[in-house]
């Protein structure tokens, strides 16, 4: 009976251990009296997120780095997952640098954007973050950027130029597919991995700079960059992928730095729709020879040796 009673004494005291609230969401007015929508964060101090809401948010938004509620103080540190998307009439969004993260698609479709800050302490621009933002310009990426995921910045068809980070580490598929405006890149020593697609559909893009540490050049990763005139493949390439340089139709010159081909086979189709018969592949010293047998290479009717 002891037992029974010790058991039956632990299930009441169970019963009546307190729930824990449900997480609030609530909107409130900015400085400039633009209302915000926020959620809670569970298991935080105080912390909010500025959530998607039926708000129709136009012109400047200004996203405080604190906001008081209900007699609390709440710290703004996320911005939710399309938390802006398909606002046509936003042109410019402040965020503060107590936010560390920005959700998927969070300004995706957002037509008339152009100028955005990316506080210093996000880490990850997500996937679509800033897809179809067709107006955005230009955009600087902090330091603190290791991953760009997969169609972060797909056609925004006026980016003209992206500064990406000195410590990137990945750029996804389709990352900036169909950004038809952008005429250069140049991809930090860092990046080790490059998605498939990630620049395809780049009509005005001319000259790229890829890292030293770049393994494989993917499926389609050029794919009709129309405007590309050369490249330089680094001597770390182990691989060209089918249709990497597919409809590169200005393409003037392909420099490969490994001493044979067997160290860097190219894929079928790799070069489909090159102009194979004027574009230049420039081999190392002694190894023209193997290039001109080699299959996928051997289609270039010009090799020469630097």
């Amino acid at each position: 009976m002891k037992k029974l009673a010790m058991i039956t004494l632990s299930f009441m005291s169970f019963m009546i251990l307190p729930l824990s609230a449900a997480a609030l969401t609530f909107s409130t007015a900015n400085e400039a009296g633009v209302v915000i929508t926020y959620h809670e964060i569970p298991d935080t101090d105080n912390e909010v997120e500025v959530v998607n809401s039926d708000i129709n948010y136009r012109d400047v938004v200004e996203v405080p780095h604190s906001v008081m509620f209900g007699g609390h103080l709440y710290t703004v540190t996320r911005v939710a997952p399309a938390a802006f998307a398909h606002c046509t009439y936003l042109t410019k969004v402040e965020l503060p640098e107590t936010v560390t993260s920005i959700g998927y698609a969070a300004f995706m479709s957002c037509q008339r954007l152009v100028d955005v800050n990316i506080p210093q302490r996000v880490s990850l621009i997500s996937e679509s973050m800033f897809s179809r933002c067709s107006s955005l310009e230009s955009i600087v990426l902090p330091t603190s950027v290791r991953s760009i995921e997969n169609m972060a910045f797909s056609e925004c068809t006026s980016l003209v130029s992206v500064k990406l980070p000195g410590d990137l580490h990945d750029i996804g598929y389709f990352a900036f597919a169909g950004c038809t405006a952008l005429k250069s890149l140049d991809i930090p020593d860092s990046v080790v991995i490059l998605g498939q697609y990630a620049f395809s559909g780049c009509t005005s893009l001319q000259s790229v700079r890829l890292s030293p540490q770049i393994t494989v050049l993917d499926q389609d990763l050029f794919a009709d960059c129309t405007s590309l005139k050369s490249i330089d493949i680094p001597r770390a390439v182990m691989y060209v992928e089918p249709y990497a340089f597919k409809n590169c139709t200005s393409l003037e010159s392909v420099t490969v730095n490994n001493s044979s081909p067997n160290l860097i086979p190219a894929g079928e189709n790799a070069f489909f729709g090159v102009p194979l018969d004027t574009c230049v592949l420039r081999v190392p010293r002694g190894s023209g020879w193997q290039y001109a047998s080699a299959s996928g290479w051997d289609l270039f009717a010009n090799v020469e040796e630097k």
